[in-house]
């Protein structure tokens, strides 16, 4: 429900006013490959330095725009894929070590936030994969599922030109992710994660 509802905000920006803008900003992101501003709305932002204390910043500033919907700003997920194209990581290691970086910071301390979200994952995009070998009614609207899932994956696969094979594999891929974030829960409350050689202390972190 909240995405239809700020789906509806970003239409008639006067229904920004019946929400709080902590509700505003707290479902929204944006990813930080290519963040594209015009310049005056960027300074009028504060720019990367009202979000410099935040692990993920593309994260935040999403975030910090949304919340000013209200103003007159508009925060917009876009395809560019026959424009700009990015790796963002070479390795097993590096996809282990960003994402466990970003992961907990990006629910900025909300347990009810991060376990709603794993829940959702492990019901919806996992489960009904190990639910299909379970005799009973369940069976079909497991495989139902499934199928709607490699649907979905092989789809945006061609659409956005993304690993067919990583959309086989996705089973796999829900596994990796809930261990990494469980990883990043865990570094995050202790000694902190690291990152390009730099070690950080985590602690609660929220974007006006």
């Amino acid at each position: 429900m909240p995405h239809f509802v700020l789906i509806a905000a970003q239409r008639f920006p006067a229904l920004t006013r019946i929400f709080p803008r902590s509700f505003l900003r707290s479902n929204r992101i944006a990813n930080g490959q290519f963040l594209l501003f015009r310049r005056v709305d960027y300074f009028a932002l504060g720019g990367h330095e009202a979000v410099h204390n935040h692990l993920v910043e593309d994260v935040a500033m999403g975030r910090r725009v949304a919340a000013r919907t209200a103003d007159g700003f508009r925060l917009l997920n876009t395809n560019g894929t026959l424009l700009v194209e990015c790796r963002m990581y070479e390795s097993l290691a590096g996809v282990w070590d960003g994402f466990t970086k970003n992961c907990r910071a990006a629910f900025e301390d909300s347990l009810v936030s991060f376990l709603s979200a794993g829940l959702v994952q492990v019901a919806v995009f996992l489960a009904p994969f190990a639910l299909v070998f379970v005799p009973g009614p369940g069976r079909l609207l497991a495989l139902a599922e499934v199928l709607a899932i490699y649907g979905l994956r092989l789809l945006y696969a061609a659409r956005y030109r993304s690993s067919i094979l990583g959309a086989f594999l996705h089973p796999l891929g829900e596994i990796l992710g809930l261990l990494i974030a469980l990883n990043s829960w865990r570094r995050s409350a202790g000694a902190g994660v690291e990152w390009k050689g730099r070690l950080y202390k985590v602690a609660a972190e929220t974007s006006a």
